[in-house]
């Protein structure tokens, strides 16, 4: 029964051994591969797992200075900010953030992530 999330799981634990920095760069980069189609929806997904934890992207966007945008609207850079700036302050959100990450193929498809086990 957990074989199904095994890929999950394993994607899960190389993003939580980044640290806030390089994991913002790993975001801003894959939003880079993706056409703007699909960086609405990945925004769009990532707002919709904050929903499901009970907060709102909006919350975040204005004390990083992001103001009176729609977040499907929001430029790679912003976006790695923000999940930056979540891993920093709110934890507790990466299991959702990492949901997405995982299902958008470009974080794992064409780009190398640091491995967890670095020397």
């Amino acid at each position: 029964m957990i074989v199904e999330s095994r890929p999950f799981e394993e994607a899960e634990n190389r993003y939580a051994a980044l640290d806030s920095g390089t994991l913002k760069t790993v975001v801003r980069e894959g939003m880079l591969l993706m056409s703007l189609d699909e960086r609405k929806k990945f925004v769009c997904a990532l707002e919709t797992e904050m929903n499901n934890f009970a907060s709102t992207m909006r919350s975040y966007l204005v004390p990083l200075g992001i103001y009176g945008r729609e977040p499907s609207d929001l430029t790679p850079n912003e976006v790695g900010h923000l999940v930056r700036f979540l891993k920093i302050i709110n934890p507790n959100l990466m299991p959702s953030i990492e949901r997405v990450l995982f299902e958008y193929s470009p974080f794992f498809g064409e780009l190398e992530l640091p491995n967890s086990q670095s020397a």
